[in-house]
Formats: C-alpha cells, structure tokens, sequence
C-alpha cells in the first residue's frame, strides 16, 4: 500500500507546503486536523481584503469587479444591505479575528483590507509574533459608494480609536521583526505611531496614505527616531499639512534614504 501524504517526517512536509500559495494551503488544512495544524504552521503570507458595504440603492453594484483591489483574497458578502449593519460589523470582526488568531503563530506578512478596525482584530494583529511586514487599509469611500449613515461612520471612527489605543497600549511584540509598515485611511495619531515603530531596527520602508492625524509631529519623530539610519523608503501622501523647513530637515536626517516620495496633494 502507498504511504500516505502525511505520514511523510514533519520537516518534509514543511518544505512541500512551504511555497504553496494560501488558496492552496487553506483548502489543504480542510482536509484532516493534522493538515490544519501543518497549513497554519505554514502559513507566511496573508493578502485579504473584506469587499466594502455599498449603498442599498445599487442593488446591481458590483463591487468585485467595480472596486479596485490588490489582494489574493477577497471577500464579497453577497446581499450584504439584507442584513442589519451592526450584524456585517460584528461578521467581519469575528471573521477577521478568528482568520488572524489561527494562523497568527507562523505569520511574518500581512496585508489586509477592512472597513471597519476593530478592538479585537487590533488585538489579534498584537499578537502575530513573526511578523515582519504589516500593511493595513481603511476603506474610506473613495471609488465606491460607501451607503453609510454618518451615524454608523461615527461609530465605526470610534471604535477604530480604542482599536489603535489598544494596540499601541504597548510596542507589539514584533517591533524589533518590522521591515515595512504600510497604513491607509487610519485615524491613529503621531505617538501611537511612534509606539508602533519603537525599537525597529531593521532596514525598514513606512508608507502613510490619507493619516490626518499622523501629520502633526511626523517629522520631529523621525528626525529623533532612534532607527532613522535604516530607514529606506519612505511614502508620505495625502496627510494634510504642509511640507515645509521642517520635513526637508527631517528627510535630510534619514541618512539610508532610498526612496522618497510624498505627493503634492500634502499642501
């Protein structure tokens, strides 16, 4: 009788689930839980992104091929203005939070797409020890209609501001792993940035796209930031602000500079 996949060493089976794409590696880990147990070992990369809420108006609105989108997995929930709003909230939470939580352990990149920051994914995102590259999207609106009452936006900002008090509560465990940081749409202020970065020694690259509140103080922090000499690619656009003596003296202290880019939209 042929041996059975599994019954293959551990070390073996590590090296052929290794470079398998995530589509591959999830649908193996429903097969046995052993092979659950080996995927979420395995599992290195994580691009997702959760499909927005539209409005209930456009019942036709297509947002899977409407909505731009770089990820490897994205979630559509289909009928979603069927549903009550605080119901789709507390579904992608759980989701997002329990997708997180199961393959935190051997996770070193992630990208991920929501449009709500929840406390729980943010302590989810805490909690991924090998991380290494972490790039994180708030969907704003932009490019689709977004169908959301101000009320729920308000609530959604607000729990997105204890979401970023309870991460930077203190430097996550993998700050000193960090090599990139990408936020977009994130409402998280200059100290919590500072907190989020604290100790990162590794040559790194910082992408901050359409953070109103991370402008006031930005460039006094990198100017004074202790691993300033390692940073090599920094992407500033869409903050609000000015750039002024100010930022060009704290470009000009960032001696690993590589890549430079801010856009024109700053002033």
């Amino acid at each position: 009788m042929s041996p059975h996949l599994l019954d293959l060493p551990t070390e073996i089976l590590n090296q052929i689930l290794t470079p398998l794409p995530t589509s591959s590696l999830l649908r193996f880990s429903e097969t046995s839980h052993h092979a659950r147990c080996l995927a979420n070992a395995n599992l290195h990369t994580l691009s997702l992104g959760v499909a927005p809420l539209s409005s209930p108006l456009l019942t036709d609105f297509d947002q899977s091929t409407t909505l731009s989108n770089p990820y490897a997995i994205w979630l559509h929930i289909p009928r979603a203005a069927s549903y009550e709003y605080w119901t789709l909230l507390n579904f992608q939470s759980a989701l997002v939070t329990s997708i997180l939580k199961r393959h935190g352990t051997m996770l070193q990149h992630l990208e991920i797409s929501v449009w709500a920051l929840t406390q729980p994914m943010a302590e989810a995102i805490a909690d991924l020890r090998a991380l290494r590259t972490l790039s994180l999207r708030i969907e704003s609106g932009i490019g689709f209609v977004r169908g959301s009452p101000r009320s729920r936006i308000a609530v959604e900002r607000e729990e997105q501001s204890k979401a970023w008090e309870l991460l930077t509560k203190s430097a996550p465990v993998w700050r000193q792993r960090l090599t990139a940081l990408r936020l977009e749409n994130c409402d998280l202020e200059t100290e919590q940035l500072a907190v989020l970065m604290k100790g990162s020694w590794a040559s790194m690259a910082l992408g901050l796209i359409r953070c109103r509140y991370v402008v006031t103080g930005l460039w006094n922090f990198l100017a004074g930031w202790e691993g300033r000499g390692k940073l090599r690619a920094l992407d500033v656009a869409y903050c609000g602000g000015t750039l002024g003596e100010e930022a060009r003296g704290a470009i000009e202290m960032l001696g690993g500079l590589q890549v430079r880019y801010s856009s024109s939209s700053l002033t």
